[in-house]
Order: C-alpha cells, then structure tokens, then sequence
C-alpha cells in the first residue's frame, strides 16, 4: 500500500500540483502502474473517493478523475498494435468544490434543551415569622428544577466504515472535547451518546458508503455527578463499597467526536 492507493502503484517524480483556492482545491498527480493492475488501481482511486495525502484543510480534495496512458517502449520494433504494453501512466485529479459536486462530509449543529427535576420535599421547610417554627413541605409543595442543556448533534457522510463505537449507546466519553466548529470545550463525562440511524448509499459497482449521526446530550454538571440538596451541587456518591458510582460508563467516544 501506498500514500495514493492499496494497489503498488509509483509516484513519477515532480508531478505534483496543488492549487488552493477561496471555494476550491485542486491536486494532481501521475503515477506509474504495471499493466496489470491498472483497473484496479482506477477503480481503487474512484470507487474508495482516496484522498489527497497529507492535504492541510481540513475536508481534503477527492480523487475525480483518472486517465490512463500506456507507457510505449523505446525498443520500435514492434508495430503499437501488436505489443503489449507492460506499464501505464495514470493521471490522477483531485478536487474539492462548493459547486454542484460538493459532497458534505460532516455536519454539526448544536440544540437547546432542558430537564425538568422534582426535587424531594425532605429537607425544605417554609419561612415563617418565627425561626423556631419549623414548618415542613409537604410532597406536593415540593419545588422543581430546570436544568437548561445542549445536544451536539454530529451527521457523518460517505464514509467506508461504521466505528463500533455506536453501540455505546449511553456511555459518556472520557476524555474533553474541543468542538472546532464551535470553539467550545466539553469537559470530560458531559457527554452522553445516543446513536441515530444508519443509512448506506450504493452505486452503479454495488460499493457502499455509509451515512450516521451520533448525538451528544450535554450536561455541563457531569453525567455521573448529582444534585446534592443541602448546598444545591452536583458532587460524585460512593456505593457501599466505596468506589464512586457512574451509572454512565466512560468510554473514548473521539472516534465519533472527530
């Protein structure tokens, strides 16, 4: 495998171009192939959409459109016709544009949500004239809480794998997490994941891509931290063995976060 393809395939040296543009990048490249593994190094290059190596945006070019250009020998001998060419040169464009071939790779938004919380009546009394009053709240006069929250929603498109990441329905990532698009920070375990569908999109050689989203509920608090009455914080509880409780398992979830 090569930076251009799986197939064994060469660079031909000083063929590189790369332009950069405002709404549009263009790259390209010739490689030198053996005859034999010419179409599927094209198929390769078109079908698996490869990508410009080590291309500094962030959304690289994809490879578009290939020509083919067998190599003639410098032995005239033999008549075009008859002889069986050994090796192709294959031109290779890459191109990423805002126009009418555009693919949307990803997409990111975020949404305003909230939690509504009944909190107990143990431990509220009413304020009367007199301190020594201790008049208690009954459960119906308990009051509630709201919590205002976020959902990152992530849309993933065209891609060639699904991470087994997305059966970690209900863990919280592990780690914090700088949302680029945003300029946000989410610290560790404020991140809950709830999976979307899966779509996949065929073409005309029956190759698949697949189509997910991956939801992010964010609770600024921590998942596994909880309302604590007496100084209205969220602070992490022991279980009777003494190791801290997280109903939400952690879990590296970057692979969905990136």
């Amino acid at each position: 495998m090569t930076a251009w393809s799986i197939i064994p395939c060469n660079e031909v040296i000083s063929t590189r171009s790369e332009t950069y543009e405002i709404d549009k990048t263009s790259c390209s490249v010739q490689l030198r192939v053996l005859a034999a593994n010419k179409n599927a190094l094209i198929e390769d290059l078109l079908v698996n959409r490869r990508t410009w190596p080590g291309s500094p945006i962030a959304v690289p070019p994809i490879a578009r459109r290939v020509t083919a250009k067998p190599i003639i020998p410098v032995d005239t001998s033999h008549s075009n016709s008859a002889y069986v060419h050994e090796e192709f040169l294959v031109d290779v464009s890459y191109e990423t544009s805002e126009g009418p071939d555009n693919e949307d790779l990803l997409s990111e938004s975020l949404e305003p949500e909230a939690e509504f919380l009944k909190l107990p009546n143990t431990g509220f009394r009413w304020k009367t004239a007199q301190p020594s009053d201790i008049v208690p709240l009954n459960e119906g006069e308990a009051p509630g809480l709201l919590q205002p929250r976020l959902r990152l929603v992530r849309q993933m498109f065209l891609r060639n794998t699904v991470p087994s990441q997305m059966l970690l329905a209900g863990h919280v990532h592990n780690g914090s997490h700088f949302s680029q698009t945003f300029g946000l920070t989410f610290a560790a375990e404020t991140l809950m994941l709830i999976p979307q569908p899966i779509g996949i999109t065929r073409g005309t050689l029956n190759t698949g891509k697949y189509n997910y989203g991956a939801t992010f509920v964010y609770k600024p608090t921590g998942w596994n931290k909880f309302l604590r009455l007496d100084t209205m914080t969220h602070e992490e509880i022991l279980q009777p063995n003494g190791l801290v409780y997280k109903p939400y398992t952690p879990a590296d979830l970057s692979v969905l976060l990136s």
